[in-house]
């Protein structure tokens, strides 16, 4: 489920892209909380867009950051998860 660090083709523990992506999604949460208010983004960016971008990048990052502290072995029962 990794791009990279697989290991044994089931797992993938320590350094491996979900990580990595999940790096990159707080770098880019940042940045899309502060560009808005700079003199490079559209004027006319509205409220809720500026609450709801940087909302998703994260949402799409806290999922990285999961699928990382799994060891990238997501199981497919969903009763198992949380567990």
């Amino acid at each position: 489920f990794c791009v990279t660090g697989l290991e044994n083709k089931v797992k993938c523990p320590g350094p491996n892209s979900h990580r990595w992506a999940w790096h990159e999604d707080i770098i880019f949460t940042i940045l899309s909380i502060v560009i808005p208010y700079t003199k490079f983004a559209d004027d006319n960016l509205s409220t809720a867009t500026k609450i709801a971008i940087p909302a998703i990048i994260f949402g799409h990052g806290v999922l990285h950051g999961w699928i990382d502290s799994k060891d990238c072995n997501i199981p497919t029962d969903l009763e198992k998860i949380g567990t």
